[in-house]
């Protein structure tokens, strides 16, 4: 499992966030990590997403929402959803 920690921080080396953001959905979805490490790459995957203002930053804030709604979960859906990294969805009124 640190194999593909290892991997992403040299993907964010490289300047290739999005790159290191799925690798560590790919760990995650095989589903053969403990709660703690997976717990451990959402977390990483959410911080290089955001910093690095990609999309998939909504996404992964909302799945850990979804799995532990704490406050720090919560203040990152937040501040997640005020930088507006996801399209918003829109409206048409007229």
């Amino acid at each position: 499992s640190d194999t593909y920690l290892l991997l992403a921080d040299v993907r964010v080396r490289q300047k290739r966030q999005a790159e290191a953001v799925a690798l560590l959905q790919q760990a995650i979805a095989k589903g053969n990590l403990p709660a703690e490490d997976q717990k451990k790459f959402g977390e990483q995957a959410f911080a290089i997403a955001f910093n690095a203002n990609l999309p998939v930053a909504r996404e992964l804030a909302m799945a850990q929402l979804k799995a532990a709604p704490t406050s720090t979960n919560w203040r990152r859906a937040i501040k997640t959803a005020e930088r507006g990294i996801a399209t918003p969805d829109r409206v048409d009124l007229y």
